[in-house]
C-alpha cells in the first residue's frame, strides 16, 4: 500500500487537495516530472452489470502493450479495495483512495471532482500530470504529441477545430474534452482549477442540481473567462490563437492561463477516431 500524507494546506484551497504521497508520485514522475493518472471504482453497484474495473483495465493493458515505457509513470487512483486489489494483482501501480480516509463518503460527488482534485494535488508536488479517463486507450505514446508550451493541453470533440473552436453556435462541451488533459505546475492554472472546483462545490444550489457532466460545466467556465472584459484564459490550436492574449492581467498577480487544443487526428475521441479511419 501507499502511505498517505497531506499534500499541503493552501487556505480555502485546501479542500481541493487529496492526501496523496508526495514522495510516491515524485518517484513515479522520474527526471521528467511527468505522471499519467486515471481513477476507477471497482465494486459494482446493484444497478450495474459488471465492475468498472474491467473497463479501466483496458487502459492499463493498452499502455503496457503500446507504450510500455510509460507504465512506470502510470498509476490508478483506486476508489475502493476491489479496484485496488485488481490492479495490484495485474501488476499495475495503484493508490487506494478510500472514503473518509482519502476522500469523502459521497462517491458520486468525488467522481465528479476527482480529475480536478488530481490536477490540483499533483501539480502541487511540482509535477506535470496527464489525467485521462479510464475508458480511453493508448495506441502509441501520446506524450510525443504534446507541445509543453501551455498551462493545459487538452483533447477536443471537434472534427475541425480550426473552424469550430469557441464558436457560439456549437455545443459548448465539444471545445474541451476533459478525458485527456495535461496540466503543468504553474500558479496560474492551479489557481484557476481551484476557482473552478470551489465555484461548483455543492451538487445542489437551491433547488437546482449541478450539471452531472463536469466537462460541460468546465467548458462554460472557460468560455466565461475567455470572454470576460479582462480575459483570464486564451486558447491555442496549432499556429492559431483564440481569445485575447495579453502580457498583464490588471488587478491580478497571475498571468492568463493558456490552453492548447490538441489535433484530433492524433489525440482522438471515439467519434473522431472511427470517422477518420472510415
Amino acid at each position: 500500500g501507499v502511505a498517505l500524507e497531506v499534500a499541503g494546506a493552501e487556505g480555502s484551497e485546501e479542500r481541493t487537495l487529496l492526501p496523496l504521497s508526495r514522495d510516491y508520485f515524485l518517484e513515479l514522475g522520474g527526471a521528467e516530472k511527468l505522471v499519467i493518472v486515471s481513477w476507477t471504482t471497482g465494486k459494482p453497484s446493484p444497478s450495474e452489470k459488471g465492475s468498472r474495473t474491467n473497463l479501466a483495465m483496458n487502459l492499463a493493458l493498452s499502455i503496457r502493450k503500446h507504450a510500455p515505457h510509460l507504465e512506470q509513470r502510470f498509476a490508478y487512483i483506486s476508489m475502493d479495495t476491489w479496484a485496488h486489489e485488481t490492479m495490484q494483482e495485474n501488476g499495475f501501480n495503484t493508490v487506494l483512495c478510500e472514503p473518509e480516509v482519502c476522500r469523502s463518503a459521497d462517491l458520486k460527488d468525488d467522481i465528479w471532482k476527482m480529475r480536478w482534485y488530481l490536477m490540483r494535488t499533483l501539480t502541487g508536488f511540482g509535477l506535470s500530470c496527464l489525467i485521462v479517463d479510464a475508458d480511453i486507450v493508448f495506441l502509441a505514446d501520446p506524450t510525443k504529441l504534446l507541445w509543453f508550451d501551455s498551462d493545459m493541453e487538452v483533447m477536443t470533440d471537434h472534427f475541425y477545430p480550426e473552424r469550430h473552436l469557441w464558436e457560439p453556435w456549437v455545443r459548448v462541451e465539444d471545445h474541451i474534452n476533459t478525458g485527456f488533459v495535461l496540466v503543468r505546475p504553474t500558479a496560474a492554472v492551479r489557481s484557476m482549477i481551484a476557482d473552478f472546483v470551489n465555484s461548483h462545490w455543492e451538487h445542489v444550489h437551491g433547488s437546482v442540481r449541478r450539471d452531472g457532466m463536469d466537462q460541460r460545466v468546465f467548458n462554460h467556465f472557460i468560455v466565461r473567462r475567455m470572454s470576460a472584459d479582462v480575459p483570464l484564459v486564451y486558447g491555442k490550436y496549432k499556429n492559431l490563437t483564440f481569445g485575447r492574449p495579453q502580457q498583464i492581467v490588471p488587478a491580478s498577480s497571475l498571468r492568463q492561463v493558456s490552453i492548447r487544443i490538441l489535433d484530433p487526428a492524433q489525440i482522438a475521441h471515439g467519434m473522431n477516431f472511427f470517422w477518420r479511419r472510415a
